[in-house]
C-alpha cells in the first residue's frame, strides 16, 4: 500500500478531492419543493406533526406510499439556521429517499427521490456479487431531469456518478481485482463524472451505515470518521488500467 502522501503538484491532491466531494455532496440535496406555514418548530422533534407533513409532502409529490424509516436530527450549535432536519424514507421497493429542510426554512421541502431511482437503476445494472461478499456498496447520482416517471440513466442524463464501497480490511489482494472489475463497468456506462470511493475498515457496522446513506453521513476527507480506517481509495479519473488504478491505494 502507498503511504498516502500526495504530491501537492498533481491532481490527485487532498484539496481537489475535498472540493468535488464536497460539490457533490451539496449537488445531492435533491429537487426543491416549498409549503410555507407560520410558528414554525425549530426541530424535527418537538412537532410529531411536522415529521408526518414531511412524510406527506414526498407521499404527495410521487404519488407513492413511503414508509419512515429514520429522523435525523441537526447538533446545537453555530450557525443552527443552516442545519437541516431529515427524514430517511423507503418506497415500496426498498429505494431510499431523504427529505430535507433547513431549520431556517422549516417549510421548505428538498429532496432526493429521483436521484435515488436513477441509482438504484443504475446498481441493478452492475454485477456486484463479489464485492458484496467483502463488504457493502452503494451509487448515488445527480441527475439533470426530475422526471420521476421516466428514469434515464444515460449519458446525457447522469451529471455525476458516485460509487461508494467499504471492505473488509482483512480482505486479501483479490479485493483490488474484484473493486477494479466495478470500476470497469462504470466506465462503460459512459458518465463524463464518475467518483469511486473505497474505505478498507474492521469496521463494518459503522461504514455500512456511511455507505448506506452517504448523501447524509459522508464526510470530506475519510480521517473525519471517528471508525478506524487502514486505506482508502480515491478515484476520480476515467479509464485507468489496473496498474494505475492500483495505485490510487493509499494508507491512512
Amino acid at each position: 500500500m502507498a503511504d498516502g502522501r500526495y504530491d501537492m503538484n498533481t491532481k490527485h491532491n487532498p484539496f481537489k478531492i475535498i472540493i468535488s466531494l464536497s460539490i457533490f455532496l451539496a449537488l445531492m440535496i435533491g429537487v426543491n419543493g416549498c409549503m410555507f406555514f407560520e410558528n414554525k418548530p425549530t426541530r424535527i422533534e418537538e412537532n410529531d406533526e411536522y415529521v408526518q407533513m414531511m412524510h406527506q409532502y414526498i407521499q404527495d409529490k410521487y404519488n407513492v406510499n413511503f414508509d419512515i424509516k429514520e429522523s435525523i436530527l441537526p447538533e446545537e450549535g453555530f450557525n443552527t439556521g443552516m442545519k437541516e432536519n431529515i427524514l430517511v424514507v423507503t418506497d415500496e421497493n426498498g429505494v431510499s429517499a431523504n427529505v430535507k429542510a433547513y431549520l431556517s426554512t422549516p417549510y421548505e421541502y428538498s429532496d432526493d427521490y429521483v436521484y435515488s431511482l436513477a441509482a438504484d437503476k443504475i446498481q441493478k445494472s452492475l454485477d456486484l456479487t463479489d464485492i458484496e461478499k467483502h463488504g457493502c456498496c452503494k451509487v448515488y447520482t445527480v441527475t439533470n431531469s426530475s422526471d420521476p416517471t421516466d428514469i434515464d440513466i444515460s449519458a446525457d442524463n447522469i451529471a455525476s456518478l458516485t460509487f461508494v464501497a467499504v471492505i473488509d480490511h482483512s480482505s486479501d489482494d483479490d479485493a483490488l481485482d474484484i473493486l477494479y472489475d466495478v470500476y470497469s463497468q462504470i466506465q462503460t456506462l459512459g458518465y463524463a463524472d464518475v467518483y469511486f470511493l473505497v474505505a478498507f475498515s474492521s469496521d463494518l457496522e459503522y461504514f455500512s451505515k456511511v455507505v448506506l446513506n452517504y448523501t447524509v453521513y459522508g464526510q470530506t476527507s475519510w480521517s473525519d470518521y471517528p471508525a478506524e480506517i487502514s486505506a482508502y481509495m480515491n478515484v476520480m479519473d476515467n479509464d485507468l488500467s489496473k496498474d494505475a488504478f492500483t495505485k490510487e491505494l493509499h494508507a491512512l
